[in-house]
């Protein structure tokens, strides 16, 4: 959105100038918020009513907002800014806590399927079947995952504690891999560019194609490839996977001191090669996809069988929690370049 002055001259509105940042805030806090309210509330076995309920609210906050592209808001702009952002809290609050519902609902299956829930959020869905679920719900229930066993008020603080201590080293883990995955992408890679200051545009790429392709494009089919991989392949094991997800915090200054934002850095480009951006952005994406799909496998693995559903809802909140810390330090990454 653009307004005009007298002279003819373009200019983005504050609505528009800064709508990414009001949009990230107004996803991402509610759904942090949420999911770590819904670790708290008891859980009775059946996690399929919250589920339920929360993609009811999705779909209508979906129908709601998009209901909005034939009614004509310019007069009422402002107005029309809240009501969006108040909708995407809506609607993110409910992901939230379907996320967190689906993460302690996979953990009565086999730990592999938890990468399943990786899997299908990489490709925007989840598919499980009635059968599939209801045998492994039985086993579940036999195992004392289910409501028999689940106290009538709740699991107290202590037990609460008790799963943070068994399963904390898998829940850094997660936190880990999505603060820097989240970090680096978007935030970082959309500014990246191939021309140096001064130079001429010369990629293989055109142009208008070398950020839709070596940023969103390859992040989301190489993160895919590694949530396959971790399906299949587990290794490292759980007690040294944090020698593989620690390292992954280099990643942050290698993206930073590429060819990012070139026209307002103060910093020198310490790694102009477009290729071994590529090449790096390609590790990056991979390394997110298994090493995520392999935390979460594992957070259940390493705690007592009744605690697993709690464990792996933590999980999925320090998930969301990396997910927002990332796309914060964004801003501080961008502010150190600059100045």
């Amino acid at each position: 959105m653009k307004t005009f002055d007298e002279n003819g001259t373009a200019h983005a509105t504050e609505y528009s100038a800064n709508f990414l940042n009001y949009l990230a805030i107004a996803s991402q806090i509610p759904n942090l918020l949420l999911n770590f309210i819904n670790i708290f509330v008891t859980v009775k076995g059946d996690l399929t009513k919250r589920i339920s309920l929360s993609l009811l609210i999705v779909g209508s906050m979906i129908i709601f907002t998009m209901s909005f592209v034939y009614v004509d808001t310019w007069s009422w702009m402002g107005t029309f800014f809240a009501i969006t952002l108040m909708s995407i809290v809506l609607l993110n609050g409910a992901n939230g806590i379907y996320q967190n519902s689906i993460f302690g609902l996979a953990s009565d299956f086999p730990f592999k399927f938890t990468n399943a829930v990786i899997i299908g959020n990489n490709l925007c869905g989840t598919f499980v079947t009635i059968r599939f679920y209801q045998y492994y719900s039985k086993r579940a229930m036999q195992a004392g995952l289910t409501e028999g066993d689940v106290k009538k008020s709740g699991p107290s603080a202590q037990e609460y504690l008790d799963a943070f201590k068994q399963g904390w080293t898998q829940m850094v883990n997660v936190y880990l891999v999505f603060f820097v995955s989240l970090c680096v992408f978007p935030g970082i890679m959309v500014d990246v560019r191939d021309e140096l200051v001064g130079q001429e545009y010369s990629f293989i790429l055109p142009e208008r194609f070398f950020v839709p392709i070596t940023c969103f494009l390859l992040f989301n089919v190489f993160a895919f490839i590694g949530s396959m991989l971790a399906g299949r392949y587990q290794y490292p094991a759980p007690d040294k996977l944090w020698m593989a997800v620690y390292p992954r915090l280099l990643f942050i200054p290698f993206f930073a001191f590429c060819n990012y934002r070139p026209l307002t850095r103060t910093w020198p480009v310490l790694f102009p090669s477009t290729w071994l951006y590529i090449f790096m952005g390609i590790i990056m994406s991979v390394s997110s996809g298994y090493l995520s799909g392999l935390s979460m496998m594992y957070a259940p693995r390493i705690v007592e069988p009744s605690k697993g559903r709690m464990v792996s809802m933590m999980a999925g909140f320090f998930l969301i929690f990396g997910i927002v810390s990332g796309l914060a330090f964004t801003i501080v990454v961008s502010a150190f370049i600059e100045h």
